[in-house]
């Protein structure tokens, strides 16, 4: 089967690892605080409840931001099951070190931005 490289930014590329997933590979050094890219897709409304069974796992990555009119029953999440970015495989990467999320929120858009933690060389 052939492998699928899709640029991201800054050297970073998309790629086909296995049948069952991809991952992000650096084709160049990274500096330490670059936006490799943005987690953004289907945005959800979910109940505490519902936080148990689904919390950061799958494509469904929970935000800390709390809808206006809801209190604290409800919280945002971010849905990249079906459709979504390479970015959508954040949750299955084996070794997340070089990378942290970054949680931006103005008005309704939320996004989570993965940003390189550490120089990645």
């Amino acid at each position: 089967m052939r492998q699928q490289l899709r640029p991201l930014r800054h050297g970073a590329l998309a790629r086909r690892c296995n049948t069952t997933g991809g991952c992000v590979v650096a084709t160049l050094a990274i500096d330490e605080g670059v936006n490799i890219r943005e987690y953004l897709r289907w945005v959800r409304l979910v109940s505490k409840e519902c936080l148990g069974l689904h919390r950061n796992r799958w494509y469904l990555l929970l935000m800390n931001a709390v809808p206006e009119g809801t209190g604290s029953r409800r919280r945002v999440c971010i849905d990249a099951e079906r459709l979504g970015s390479t970015m959508r495989f954040l949750n299955h990467l084996c070794d997340p070190a070089p990378l942290r999320t970054q949680e931006m929120t103005q008005g309704s858009a939320h996004r989570l931005v993965a940003v390189t933690c550490r120089a990645v060389f």
